[in-house]
């Protein structure tokens, strides 16, 4: 772990890293420590080992900007000082919320009435929490604490549950400010939306297809070529983009044939259960021309902690390509969708394409039901390649 005497430009000045997470210890403060994930969330912990204790221990302080540097040495410093007389700053932190005497309830109401305006929309996301937590000192809301009412939200309001998450990391927010100071900590700053919101569902007509897949075969594309071929496999084989990423050397059958296959085990999919995917001519072309002798994945990082593509790398890199090629805006699982209608559109059933999308049944019919569908999954997976290919060839339509 690196060590250096942190200073607030360093602390803002910390790029996030490609994955993992970096850890500074400060030089200047025995036991804290500056934390920065992939997602580029910064904060301060304190490690620590109890007198007597085999294991060390680590409190989180907060969250960066939410709590200063200096904020979070003094607090360090004070809990030091606390286990060389034997108390557990995890305990010091729940003794420190009830002695203020300030419930979840009062701060949240004060919030409401400083902060926002009549009928904002945190007034009804804070309802439940206020229920829940209502008499309980504020600084003994914990992470966990959060985590478990969101879930519970969650599973009848999926988006809810991250209005929810907003409205609390608000709250938190402005209760930690100078002046304040309410919490030390805010909770909310290392628990994660519980519910992936669905973006205005995007499917690229024609004439968008055509110039993406010209523009990926372009000299100044700003992205390496196995993106460029990633992405073009999802317009293929209809996987979902993190498929694509992880593809492996081992999960390829019959490449030198005439019935090649992508085969992927169960802890790959997303609901856990094997799937056949069969490859078109043009799929088997692209994936020969990423793959080399030695390689076990097919799209490598060109990270060395890292053997496969990550699924965000497509993402960023296609924000740039649509930027060249002056397109709206979209994303690696439109692609996904786009495919999934091109194969619609020129005849694919339905049920034929679900299979292809690995759609599963999740009635009881589906339990006794294990036909793969292979043959009619080989159907729709060359629907859309020849599509595509006249779909390359044909014109632009001219602009009414």
């Amino acid at each position: 772990m690196a060590s250096a005497a942190l200073t607030d430009t360093y602390v803002k000045a910390t790029k996030a890293p490609q994955a993992g997470r970096v850890e500074v210890t400060d030089s200047r403060c025995p036991g804290l420590q500056f934390r920065v994930t992939s997602d580029g969330a910064k904060s301060f912990t304190f490690r620590y080992r109890m007198p007597g204790a085999r294991n060390p221990e680590r409190v989180t302080l907060g969250s960066y900007p939410d709590m200063a540097l200096v904020t979070a040495r003094e607090l360090a410093n004070d809990y030091r000082k606390g286990i060389a007389i034997g108390k557990n700053p995890r305990a010091l932190r729940v003794q420190t919320a009830v002695k203020s005497g300030l419930s979840f309830e009062a701060v949240a109401q004060e919030f409401l009435d400083k902060y926002s305006k009549p009928g904002a929309w945190h007034a009804s996301r804070l309802k439940q929490p206020r229920a829940l937590w209502g008499r309980r000192p504020i600084g003994t809301i914990t992470d966990d604490d959060v985590a478990l009412l969101l879930e519970d939200i969650a599973k009848d309001a999926p988006v809810g549950a991250n209005r929810t998450h907003s409205a609390l990391s608000k709250l938190f927010r402005w209760a930690i400010q100078p002046g304040r100071k309410y919490v030390t900590v805010n909770p909310v700053a290392t628990v994660p939306k519980p519910a992936k919101e669905k973006p205005k569902e995007r499917s690229l007509d024609d004439d968008e297809l055509r110039k993406l897949w010209r523009g990926l075969d372009r000299d100044d594309l700003p992205c390496e070529r196995k993106i460029a071929d990633a992405l073009k496999l999802i317009l293929l084989t209809m996987a979902r983009p993190g498929m694509v990423a992880g593809m492996k050397r081992s999960e390829l059958v019959d490449l030198d044939g005439d019935r090649p296959e992508w085969r992927l085990p169960g802890e790959r999919m997303k609901n856990k259960r094997p799937f056949i995917c069969p490859l078109s001519a043009t799929a088997v072309k692209i994936i020969r021309r990423a793959l080399s002798k030695d390689q076990e994945f097919v799209f490598p990082s060109r990270f060395v902690k890292r053997e496969a593509l990550a699924r965000h790398s497509l993402s960023q890199a296609l924000i740039e390509v649509v930027a060249l090629l002056e397109m709206q805006p979209f994303t690696p699982h439109d692609l996904r969708r786009t495919a999934a209608n091109v194969a619609r559109r020129h005849g694919a059933p339905r049920p034929n394409v679900e299979a292809m999308l690995h759609h599963v049944k999740t009635d009881v019919t589906a339990v006794y039901d294990q036909y793969d569908m292979l043959k009619e999954k080989r159907e729709v997976a060359e629907t859309p390649e020849g599509a595509i290919v006249g779909i390359i060839k044909a014109p632009a339509r001219r602009a009414a």
